[in-house]
């Protein structure tokens, strides 16, 4: 009897997970959800959890997936008009379950074995939950597939619930521009993509979209800035500022200038990779320079969202860091670690913890090594 009650719920289970395999799992256009023709960015949540890999060719591989094949892959498609031939393709987690380490590929051809050829794919890093693609030159009224799958190093799956957004790629613009009601785009210093800012500037760029933003989240790529603490004492230095408001009377949320953070009550910093997030609806980007030496600039990009912003992870440094403290950081269960020499400025290194083991680095603590100041690595910018 217990062997026939075992039998009975492994049927069971089975049959439970078989149901809930997503309906576009299989490469079949009957069953693939057809987002139509594009923009299609809409708050729909689908998702790959328990689905199945699709063999979609006799040699199945997909350029950039990390194990080369699709392991978890569900399908979609969508059609371009004659207005929209440029697109950018969004992968993001969403939903209580998000998918962690997207990665999808792009085709186009005839729905059917042997039938479709790859046009570009993209794969987030590891721990990251949205991956992203720009295609150009795409043809009108001809059907393109999206194949969305996700990666992981272990045995364990990183499926989960997502959004899908096709839409028109934002647009490029520098702060000279002075203001910018889209949801979407791509800010530079007065220098644009190749040139440098200029003396004595002071340029106010204000976001205000049009649909209502819960969170508008401005990512710095990169910045090279004059500092702050010019080592020859001509001129003050160049900075730039980000405000939660439609003007420079709102909060500050941070202040850069080419040391990294001048602001010290504002904790964060480092010389590339910023991301602040404003909540009042508008966000406000200042920058000044002086007349003595100008720099190759900024790039940024912001995306605005109906979605309440996320709290950022909580990050520690230990700048006081030595050797006990490095080993206790860094080691694992299968590694042991030895300290022999740190031939490193002290405020160059640190330990760092994390307050949640949920975070981008898929880490809770480990040795951080910088260019600068290992404490401004802080959060919550």
């Amino acid at each position: 009897m217990k062997q026939a009650f075992t039998l009975a719920a492994a049927l069971l289970a089975a049959f439970s997970l078989h149901a809930q395999v997503p309906t576009n799992d299989a490469f079949d256009c009957a069953t693939m959800v057809n987002l139509g023709e594009v923009p299609a960015c809409q708050p729909t949540v689908y998702t790959n959890t328990n689905a199945t890999p699709s063999n979609i060719a006799t040699v199945d591989t997909v350029s950039c997936f990390q194990s080369g094949t699709a392991q978890r892959d569900v399908w979609f498609r969508f059609q371009c008009p004659i207005t929209l031939l440029d697109v950018r393709v969004t992968i993001t987690g969403a939903g209580g379950t998000p998918i962690t380490n997207p990665e999808f590929a792009i085709y186009r051809g005839d729905c059917q074995f042997d039938g479709l050829a790859e046009l570009d794919c993209a794969s987030a890093g590891q721990g990251q939950v949205s991956a992203m693609l720009d295609l150009f030159g795409l043809t009108p009224g001809l059907d393109y597939y999206i194949r969305v799958s996700d990666w992981s190093a272990t045995a364990t799956p990183n499926w989960g619930d997502f959004t899908v957004c096709v839409d028109s790629i934002p647009p490029v613009v520098n702060i000279t521009q002075g203001s910018s009601s889209l949801c979407a785009g791509t800010l530079y210093d007065s220098g644009g993509e190749f040139g440098d800012y200029g003396p004595n500037e002071d340029h106010t760029f204000v976001i205000c979209p049009d649909q209502a933003a819960e969170c508008i989240q401005f990512t710095l790529e990169y910045y090279h800035l004059e500092p702050t603490a010019d080592p020859f004492g001509a001129g003050q230095g160049d900075q730039l500022y980000f405000y939660d408001g439609p003007n420079t009377n709102a909060p500050l949320l941070a202040a850069l200038d080419g040391t990294g953070f001048s602001q010290q009550n504002i904790a964060g910093g480092g010389g590339v990779c910023l991301r602040v997030q404003a909540t009042s609806g508008c966000l406000t980007v200042r920058f000044d320079s002086d007349a003595n030496v100008q720099e190759e600039g900024w790039k940024g990009s912001w995306q605005c969202s109906s979605d309440p912003c996320e709290p950022m992870e909580v990050l520690t440094i230990n700048a006081n860091a030595n050797a006990d403290s490095i080993v206790a950081a860094v080691s694992t269960g299968g590694a042991v670690v030895t300290v022999t020499d740190i031939l490193c400025d002290s405020i160059q290194y640190g330990t760092f913890a994390f307050a949640t083991e949920n975070n981008d680095l898929d880490m809770e603590t480990g040795l951080l090594l910088t260019s600068g100041a290992a404490v401004n690595a802080e959060g919550p910018n």
